[in-house]
């Protein structure tokens, strides 16, 4: 390496040597002006190495065009081997001023090489092939010109470069072509657009050169301005849109991670909840604990419990051999954690967390007690953050106070020469962090639109292509001029020698096809018009030569005063000039002229004005139209021009995009190459049945792309006629719809089918359930419906969770497919409710249950099979209702609700069960509407009556009733278990509500008025009548009517009326507690409550469901599960409720346990009013016991 540096600081002397040498010989040998333009050169050179290498050397900006390349083969040209130290110092400098990093001394030297090369070698094939010395004014010139100089010589640089790039990985392999092409494209468009441009600094000298100063260096310069800026400002907005990405991805990383770092603090604060309760954690516990958090969160290495020790009269802190000290906790950490404060550490990648366990409460230290400690992986938790913010293409990086906490790997090196990136202080775990996210280079690439390489490539093209074409221009307009300078000259000369011959000379000018004029330089009057005037524009040549503002009265208003100003400038300047305007003929045509001026100056006066204009309309009108088609081909639809005989001539750019195929690829073949084998012959032929006859088909077509992927396609088809009405070719327009088929597509799949398992819903199955139907009874077959959900299946959503319940239910959906058969439709009617409809193709109602059940067998027993949900395991059963079909129902509606009456038939039998559909099913569901009918009757006639079961403390005084319904059918008084099922299923629930909170309230009120102070009355509010929106309102108000305070009344709700709507729950028990209302939770322990719902309901009581009191004496678990329910009420500060008390043994045992409240029948079975107030209430007139806590 230290070789090749020493090599290039010798190159580079000697070529500054040279440099310095040719400077001075140069500016000593030339003139002023030449100084100038010799120092002009120079600037631009460097100018342009100054704007162009940093966007050489990044391959994804859309630059437009490589000047350099132009400039330097001019200096070629002009200065042969000369030149190469000019061009090679030039490169030198502006590498190291403008390449940065990587403007290292190999790079630098092969650019030099590649651009000396590159000048070197189209100068010696330009001179070779007498392309030069040359005015470049004919097209096989301006031609030869650039395929020789920078077609040709430009692939060996272009293939160098490329390579050197990809080598130093400042490009990627899969990039490499694009960037060879470009690179290629972009110097030849330098050659096309600077050369020339250069040719006119150097070569001013030249008249010819001279005078296309203006027609060539103004469009350029403008045309190259406007590119630069739109490629800039595209650039400029492109970089502003990815670091909005990376900032983007910052912010959802630094989120992710706060919130993943809550999960794993979550879990610590779940164990030190545990630790609180009563009931000792055993190791086998807090390992299972331990390794299913580990599984869920990963980033958890380690959760320890250090409790208090006395060792040589100090409290220490261990947790088996380990000391706190050891975990990293000093003593001014553990006095923090004794004032209540919660300790974390950020070290060695790991955040380790201190929670404190103070001793409350009567009696009481309110000491440290104990300490839970926790590490969590700082890696883990940034990979999980990345990984949901779907940003692993990014490096990410996390400082606290200089120190770095983590730092991502990168898989390759990321040069990132936008410097795009992001960096933001955040808090993680109480303590600030630098969070630095920076994408790959990789990254950068991948979400570059393919955009800017088109808009490279077109610049390129359209740059180099108008150089050409004002090339091509001005040699002709050169040519021209040089021809009528010539025949001007010939023509003074004539009126010079030979006067007499003026007459041969008026005949001469008659015949060409232009306006040959000449004009008084003073009076600008017409002295001589040709006949071509009037052949040209109609009007008589008297005309032109009798009104003096002939010419400028008959310009076109639009260019009239520009016109006349140029000429007029021109005239004063004693230049020669041509330029364009358009006349209006005498029929009101507008025409093109373009006007050439040639001013006859004798001994320093200007004596005449001659010149001649040609009709250019033509020339113009086939502008205008190549203009408007070249817009027209290049359009976002897919344009193919075919000849007669349907071989392809031409396709756009979006043709390529679509298909895949090239130009190349296609020119010259027949469309039949895109066919997707999805249309038959007869399509074809009606297509070309139409385009023969009416000359257009316009329809959709699948058609299929390069790499075999078949698509759909609007196509118009215009056949071109001639003149003759001969068709001479074929436009084809294609609209690739494949998105609005795909939507089509989503659109049906929404309306017909589940979308968690892809099976066909509600809509769909009564559809094809009405086709099933019309085929049965039509050819006299029998089917069935199997209507099934899973047992247990709420369990297993509220304690593994919804995903998991949706992820048990899509496997459900699996097996069903793969049991049933392919003619039968499996469905999802919502929740965990499947129906299979099988196709009716049984002859009679007792082959169709044969086989109906054994169908129904095989779709249980695969149901029963284990079911892997991710880490868990889980085995579910499934009840089953059949039902045939055509029986005695016509609607498919009717016959679903026969297979779901028998399906609850299957629950009732003890689930995992088979059951048909039977008319003693229907016999039951009639009962069960004649009961819901009486409900109804009952409350009309005020058949309901209310009894009161007393409550008592644990000195078993009385403090609260019970309200209790009961039903007085004739002479029976029916239990709410009778009756409140079907209540609750259907809307009679409601009324039947609101009559208790009125009756209660009323009965409170007589009450009162008897004298009677009854500390509370608790009344049962279903989950109906607690969902409805204004059940607050209501509750207020009849308090109210019967002048009952709040404090009086308690309201008990179930589990599941909690747990509906958690939000709605807890915003409607607060305004129950604003209230005054007391608020208790029924039947605690039957549903499936979690502990941090628990904690967000403001409630006052729970009340242990007689099931566990029941069995207290006999069964273990009853006595754990009761123990556990009167441990939360007092951690949470609840007051717990026995129902259902019946012997004193019970009693002893709840008060034993800490239960503070009782009820049932060992105090008392449910009372009438009358009863009650004789038995209880009559020695209770004014004392109102309090409840021990």
């Amino acid at each position: 390496m230290l070789y090749l540096e020493c090599a290039w600081i010798v190159l580079l002397v000697r070529a500054m040597k040279h440099l310095v040498w040719f400077l001075l010989m140069n500016l000593h040998n030339r003139t002023g002006s030449g100084r100038f333009i010799f120092a002009l050169v120079f600037l631009l050179i460097f100018l342009g190495s100054r704007i162009a290498v940093p966007f050489q050397l990044i391959p994804d900006t859309a630059l437009g065009i490589w000047p350099l390349s132009g400039i330097y083969l001019a200096l070629a040209i002009a200065l042969n081997f000369k030149s190469w130290p000019i061009i090679f110092v030039f490169n030198v400098l502006a590498f190291l001023y403008s390449a940065g990093e990587l403007a290292d001394p190999a790079t630098i030297t092969i650019a030099g090489i590649c651009s000396i090369f590159q000048a070197g070698m189209g100068a010696w094939l330009v001179k070779r092939l007498a392309f030069y010395p040359g005015l470049l004014t004919s097209i096989r010139q301006i031609i030869g010109f650039f395929v020789v100089s920078a077609v040709l010589p430009s692939v060996m640089p272009a293939s160098v470069w490329t390579f050197w790039l990809y080598h130093i990985q400042v490009i990627e392999l899969s990039r490499a072509w694009p960037f060879f092409f470009l690179f290629w494209l972009s110097t030849c468009s330098s050659i096309a657009v600077f050369t020339p441009l250069s040719f006119l600094i150097l070569e001013r000298k030249n008249t010819v050169w001279k005078r296309r100063t203006f027609s060539i260096t103004i469009p350029l310069l403008v045309l190259l301005s406007i590119v630069f800026s739109c490629n800039w400002y595209i650039q400029t907005k492109e970089q502003e849109r990815l670091q909005r990405q990376i900032e983007e991805q910052a912010a959802g990383i630094k989120n992710n991670l706060q919130n993943v770092f809550n999960q794993q603090m979550d879990v610590l604060g779940l164990y030190k909840t545990m630790l609180i309760q009563q009931q000792p954690v055993t190791d086998t516990f807090f390992q299972s604990f331990l390794q299913s958090s580990r599984v869920r969160y990963p980033a958890i290495e380690s959760i320890r419990s250090f409790k208090a020790q006395r060792q040589n009269n100090e409290i220490v802190y261990r947790d088996g051999e380990v000391s706190i000290v050891n975990a990293g906790l000093n003593a001014v950490g553990l006095s923090d954690l004794a004032s209540g404060n919660e300790i974390f550490r950020i070290e060695n990648g790991v955040i380790k967390a201190f929670l404190p366990n103070i001793a409350s409460g009567p009696g009481s230290c309110n000491c440290l007690q104990s300490i839970v400690a926790g590490e969590f992986s700082v890696e883990e938790l940034v990979h999980q953050a990345i990984m949901a913010a779907q940003a692993r293409e990014t490096s990410v990086t996390l400082q606290k106070a200089n120190s770095f906490i983590y730092q991502s790997s990168q898989s390759r090196k990321a040069l990132n020469l936008k410097h795009l990136s992001y960096a933001e202080l955040f808090s993680l775990a109480r303590d600030v962090v630098l969070l630095t996210v920076t994408p790959d280079d990789e990254a950068l690439n991948a979400r570059y639109y393919w955009f800017f390489w088109i808009l490279m490539a077109g610049s390129l093209f359209l740059t180099g292509f108008v150089s050409l074409g004002l090339l091509v221009l001005t040699g002709n307009t050169e040519t021209v001029r040089e021809q009528v300078d010539k025949r001007t000259e010939d023509l003074a000369l004539i009126n010079r020698r030979l006067k007499a011959s003026e007459q041969q000379f008026r005949n001469l000018v008659q015949a060409q096809s232009a306006i040959v004029w000449r004009v008084d330089p003073v009076s600008l009057r017409f002295m001589f018009v040709s006949d071509e005037a009037e052949v040209m524009l109609g009007y008589p040549v008297q005309s032109w030569l009798d009104d003096p503002l002939f010419w400028q009265s008959h310009i076109h208003e639009d260019d009239r005063e520009r016109a006349i100003a140029y000429c007029l400038e021109k005239t004063r300047q004693r230049v020669d000039h041509d330029f364009e305007y358009r006349m209006v003929a005498v029929d009101g045509r507008v025409v093109w002229l373009r006007d050439f001026v040639n001013l006859i100056i004798e001994e320093n006066e200007l004596k005449e004005m001659v010149g001649f204009m040609i009709d250019v309309t033509r020339q113009k009108e086939t502008e205008e139209q190549l203009r408007l088609a070249a817009i027209t081909f290049d359009c976002l639809q897919s344009v193919m021009i075919t000849d007669q005989k349907a071989r392809i001539l031409q396709v756009n750019q979006a043709f390529t995009e679509i298909t895949g195929y090239s130009k190349e690829d296609v020119i010259g073949k027949r469309p039949s190459l895109l066919k997707s084998g999805k249309h038959d012959e007869h399509f074809y032929n009606r297509l070309w049945q139409q385009l023969t006859t009416v000359g257009r088909f316009e329809g959709e077509i699948w058609n299929k792309r390069k790499d075999d992927r078949i698509y759909p396609e609007w196509k118009t088809i215009t056949a071109v006629k001639n003149p003759k009405g001969e068709t001479t070719h074929y436009v084809s327009v294609g609209t690739d719809i494949t998105e609005k088929k795909n939507a089509e597509s989503k659109i049906y799949n929404m309306a017909f089918y589940d979308p968690l398992t892809a099976l066909p819903n509600r809509r769909l199955l009564l559809d094809r359930f009405e086709q099933e139907l019309t085929v049965a009874r039509r050819h006299k077959q029998y089917g069935a419906v199997i209507f099934f959900d899973l047992d247990y299946f709420k369990l297993l959503n509220d304690s593994l969770g919804h995903h998991v319940g949706d992820e048990l239910l899509v496997q459900v959906a699996n097996r069903l497919i793969s049991v049933i058969r392919d003619e039968d439709t499996p469905a999802r009617l919502g929740g965990d409710e499947f129906v299979v409809l099988l196709h009716a193709n049984w002859s009679s109602l007792a082959a169709a249950a044969d086989q109906v059940f054994v169908i129904a067998e095989k779709i249980r027993q695969a149901l029963n099979k284990t079911f892997q949900l991710g880490v868990h395991e889980h085995s579910i059963s499934s009840s089953m209702g059949i039902a045939l079909f055509p029986d005695s129902q016509e609607h498919p509606e009717a016959i679903l609700q026969q297979a779901d009456t028998a399906m609850y038939r299957s629950k009732e039998s003890g689930r995992n069960a088979v059951n048909f559909f039977h008319p003693s099913m229907q016999e039951k569901a009639d009962l069960r509407l004649k009961l819901e009918k009486d409900l109804r009757t009952a409350y009309e006639n005020d058949q309901f009556v209310l009894y009161f079961q007393p409550q008592f403390d644990i000195h078993q005084n009385i403090f609260g009733v019970e309200a209790l319904i009961r039903w007085r059918r004739g002479d029976q008084f029916l239990s709410p278990d009778s009756f409140i099922p079907v209540a609750e299923e259907s809307s009679c629930i409601e009324f039947i509500g609101h009559w208790v909170l009125h009756a209660a309230c009323k009965q409170m009120q007589d009450w009162r008025i008897l004298g009677f102070q009854l500390p509370r009355m608790s009344i049962n509010v279903s989950l109906r009548q607690f969902k409805q929106h204004n059940f607050v309102e209501q509750l207020r108000q009849i308090l109210l009517d019967y002048a009952v305070e709040p404090r009086h009344i308690g309201i008990e709700l179930t589990e599941s009326a909690i747990n509906e709507d958690m939000n709605s729950a807890v915003s409607k028990i607060a305004a129950l507690k604003k209230l005054g209302v007391a608020v208790a939770i029924d039947d605690f322990g039957m549903g499936y409550s979690s502990l941090a719902r628990l904690k967000q309901l403001p409630i006052d009581e729970i009340k242990i469901d007689k099931s566990f009191v029941a069995d207290i004496l006999i069964d273990p678990n009853d006595t754990v599960v009761v123990n556990a329910i009167i441990g939360i009420g007092k951690n949470l500060g609840l007051r717990t409720i026995a129902e259902g008390v019946e012997s004193k043994e019970q009693l002893e045992v709840l008060k034993k346990q800490g239960c503070q409240a009782f009820q049932g029948y060992y105090f008392s079975k449910p009372l009438e009013p009358e009863n009650l107030a004789n038995r209880f209430l009559s020695h209770n007139l004014t004392r109102q016991p309090t409840i021990n806590s």
